[in-house]
């Protein structure tokens, strides 16, 4: 977690110190080792040690919007970023982080492992902590991204390797073991859910409801 320190000066004759905020982050900087900023104007001053996590090339704060009227200092994930981020950008704010970027090519890195190694056992909470998101986040950013939630993109993902076994001449139970299923019975029935025909009727020319 990272630091945040900051005053006001009551008199606004009076102008901030930048080593007075300097002085108060450097008591904190067991808080955020990797960085620090500060913004001093007028009577106020900001200042921040950054624990490095994400964003890690351009994520320094105290951070401004655009014509630098507002300056803040904050912690914590900012989980609806995805709508808060369309409703400004069509509001003609710009936005100079690369924080989404860097949740892109994690997220993709998750899809990326449920795609390769399909039939292990993943839970939601080592993709997250992998990612180095919290398993909400990371869950809200995964489905923004592929359209479907981590353990409905991995169910299709086995689906899909089940039904190329199928095609290939394997039985339901080699097929619906091989491609990460515990129980027959929910291989089964997620399959006909998924394709409209049960395992055992199958077949390359099957009438699937879904590629």
């Amino acid at each position: 977690m990272c630091g945040i320190a900051g005053f006001v000066n009551v008199d606004p004759s009076r102008p901030a110190e930048q080593g007075v905020v300097r002085a108060m982050t450097d008591a904190i900087v067991h808080r955020g080792p990797d960085d620090e900023g500060f913004h001093v104007q007028g009577g106020v001053a900001l200042g921040m040690r950054r624990l490095a996590i994400i964003d890690l090339q351009t994520g320094q704060q105290p951070i401004s919007n655009e014509d630098g009227s507002i300056w803040v200092v904050f912690n914590g994930e900012v989980y609806n970023y995805q709508e808060l981020r369309e409703e400004l950008i069509s509001r003609g704010h710009r936005f100079k982080t690369t924080q989404l970027s860097w949740y892109a090519r994690r997220v993709d890195g998750a899809r990326q492992t449920l795609d390769d190694d399909y039939a292990s056992d993943h839970r939601l909470a080592h993709l997250a902590r992998d990612a180095g998101m919290s398993p909400f986040h990371f869950a809200r950013v995964f489905r923004g991204l592929t359209g479907l939630p981590p353990h409905r993109y991995l169910l299709q993902r086995r689906l899909r390797a089940a039904a190329n076994r199928l095609r290939g001449g394997a039985s339901v139970t080699d097929a619906c073991f091989a491609v990460g299923f515990s129980s027959l019975s929910h291989f089964i029935h997620a399959f006909r859910r998924q394709f409209g025909v049960v395992p055992s009727r199958f077949t390359a020319g099957s009438d699937t409801k879904s590629s």
